[in-house]
Parts: structure tokens; C-alpha cells; sequence
């Protein structure tokens, strides 16, 4: 999707986009941000969502950068667009200038018309086509992208578990199925 499509799509006046869930919210307005929206105090979407002072009823209004409840937004006649969520190619985000992080911490610039990353010095290092549409990198995990920044400004994060999250996890899961088993043992 690039920015016609979503201006078309999200962006108007008495245009307002309900996000039904807090993903839906925060995968919405990272949308938005990649595309130059903010709050109306000139703070990023990716600071905060608001979601929660709404919950289901959140609505957007990207052109004005506020939000509030559906019940505001039906009761002055605004167009109410369900946000379901978007097959959206990260690739699409991409623009010349952009500098990427990758997961291990390598910062790049990206030039569009070539289709490549360079580093510091002016060294081709990857073309787009080492990434899926996903951004990550098929050749080594790595390079997956983690951040894109444009002027300064994160437009965009990936939102994953870091390998310590992963591991605490899997400890307490295990410490559980032990629990259990231990608490059987001397109920027996």
C-alpha cells in the first residue's frame, strides 16, 4: 500500500478509522506513522495509542491527529472505517535516505533507484532482494531489518520477542509442568 491508497482509504474530512482491538490500533497507527501522521502535539503514533481510554470504540482521525469514541464520531455524522488490518509489504515502506538497523545492531542506508543498502563509507552491502516482503533477510538472520528512520524519526519497529523473552518463557513453562508434577508427587 503506498500513501495514495491509505490517504484514500483511512485519510478525510469526517474520516475516522475504528480499531476494534490494541493490535489492531498499534499496527494501524505504525501504518499511519510510516506515512507521516502524528498526534496533533507533533508526537509519533509509536510513542502511545490511546487505545486503552476506548478500548473496541477507539477511533482515529489521522487528518486532525486526535481520537476519541465511536458514539462522538456517529453522533456528528463521520464516516467510520473499520480497520482490519493490512497485507502490507514492509518493502513498500522503504525510501531513499532511510537508514535501516539491522538485528545485529549494523546501521545501513537504503538508495531506492538502485535498490540497495550502503554502509558508512559508501559500500554496497545488500540489495532489497536479500529481504522478503517481511524484511527479513533469506540469507542470514542477522541482517533482518529491525528499524527503519527516516529524517531522524523511528517510522517504523519490529515488534518481537527478544531471544532472552524467548527463553524466559520457555523456563516458566517448564518450571510449571515441574510444579505439577511435584505437587502430584506428594499428593500421592
Amino acid at each position: 500500500m503506498n500513501k495514495q491508497e491509505f490517504d484514500n482509504k483511512f485519510v478525510g474530512k469526517k474520516l475516522v478509522v475504528n480499531c476494534p482491538t490494541e493490535e489492531l490500533a498499534n499496527d494501524f497507527l505504525k501504518l499511519a506513522n510510516s506515512f507521516g501522521y502524528n498526534w496533533i502535539t507533533s508526537n509519533s503514533y509509536l510513542h502511545h495509542n490511546n487505545w486503552k481510554v476506548h478500548k473496541e470504540e477507539t477511533c482515529y482521525d489521522l487528518k486532525d491527529g486526535v481520537y476519541t469514541d465511536v458514539e462522538y464520531y456517529k453522533e456528528r455524522n463521520y464516516k467510520i472505517v473499520e480497520y482490519k488490518g493490512e497485507d502490507m509489504n514492509l518493502k513498500d515502506l522503504l525510501q531513499s535516505d532511510d537508514k535501516v538497523v539491522y538485528r545485529d545492531g549494523e546501521e545501513r542506508w537504503y538508495f531506492k533507484h538502485i535498490k540497495s543498502f550502503y554502509d558508512d563509507e559508501g559500500v554496497r552491502q545488500l540489495t532489497l532482494h536479500a529481504f522478503n516482503d517481511d524484511l527479513k533477510c533469506v540469507e542470514y538472520y542477522g541482517y533482518n531489518i529491525m528499524e527503519i528512520w527516516r529524517d531522524d524519526n523511528l517510522i517504523w519497529k519490529r515488534e518481537e520477542k527478544s531471544a532472552n523473552q524467548i527463553e524466559k518463557e520457555a523456563i516458566e513453562k517448564e518450571m510449571k509442568i515441574l510444579t505439577e508434577r511435584f505437587e502430584r508427587l506428594e499428593v500421592g
